[in-house]
């Protein structure tokens, strides 16, 4: 798979309606990916996602459009202020 390729699977797996939020580990069982990989594609993908922290699963992630459309504005803007959401 190209890198390319990766990053496609690694964003479709984030859009992916069913979920809100993403773990590498649930990201890697959807797109057949390592957890290395997705780690990776990521990275390469920082500008287009967010990140937070779940105190059960760890670091979890979203596409920055995909978190617009589910949190409300309220919601957002105090994430960021308290720093939960990067």
């Amino acid at each position: 798979m190209t890198v390319d390729e990766c990053d496609s699977a690694v964003r479709a797996a984030l859009e992916d309606e069913r979920f809100d939020w993403r773990s590498i580990k649930g990201i890697a069982e959807d797109t057949g990916l390592t957890s290395a990989q997705v780690e990776a594609c990521l990275a390469r993908l920082e500008d287009e996602i967010v990140t937070t922290i779940s105190s059960s699963i760890g670091r979890i992630y979203t596409t920055r459009a995909r978190y617009r459309r589910f949190e409300s504005l309220r919601n957002r803007t105090l994430s960021a202020i308290s720093g939960r959401v990067r």
